[in-house]
């Protein structure tokens, strides 16, 4: 179970229901392989993890012609570098870092899709950037074309963050299903080459 940095009455609190739910049950199912290990490691062997894959049949769907389309109605040209983040705007994800590259980097343009509690500090961080354009929380089924427009998709989560380790990004499985690569953030204690 992941505190979120709840009070502790309550974890323990969530953990006893947790544990009568998983009893009162004939087969759990999860979204990650680590938390299939932990409830089996709890005495719950009935678990399968499945993962969140992308599927593949709509990014093979999306033509060259659809991708130059809409990055002109972005006033994005075909040749210009594109990063895209895809998701929550939390202070985990760790998105301004990527606003101030691409204020250093006026060729580059980025991409936002998503909402969430940071909007606002990520409105301010922008304004008067002409080349980061916020797509708001974007449907589903624009997933694809968004992210096989982009030539990277930045991922980032704040390794202290508690659900870290539960994580399977959804940008990357997309990311992957489109042939982009992933740009991965980095912490800012983290003196490797990551940077």
């Amino acid at each position: 179970l992941m505190s979120l940095q709840l009070p502790r009455i309550a974890i323990l609190l969530l953990q006893r229901l947790e544990n009568r739910l998983l009893r009162s049950v004939d087969h759990t199912i999860t979204a990650s392989r680590l938390f299939s290990d932990e409830i089996v490691a709890r005495g719950f062997s009935t678990v399968t993890a499945i993962g969140n894959y992308a599927n593949l049949d709509r990014y093979r769907e999306i033509t060259p012609d659809q991708v130059v389309a809409v990055r002109y109605d972005l006033g994005i040209s075909a040749n210009a570098l594109v990063v895209t983040y895809i998701g929550g705007f939390t202070k985990d994800r760790m998105i301004l870092p990527l606003i101030q590259a691409a204020r250093l980097l006026p060729e580059m343009h980025v991409l936002l899709a998503g909402d969430g509690p940071q909007r606002p500090e990520i409105e301010a961080c922008c304004r008067e950037t002409h080349n980061i354009h916020d797509l708001g929380w974007i449907p589903l089924a624009q997933v694809p074309l968004i992210t096989r427009l982009s030539d990277l998709i930045y991922y980032a989560l704040n390794p202290g963050y508690p659900g870290a380790a539960y994580n399977a990004p959804n940008a990357l499985g997309n990311a992957i299903a489109a042939g982009v690569p992933v740009l991965p953030g980095y912490d800012d204690d983290d003196q490797s080459d990551a940077k």
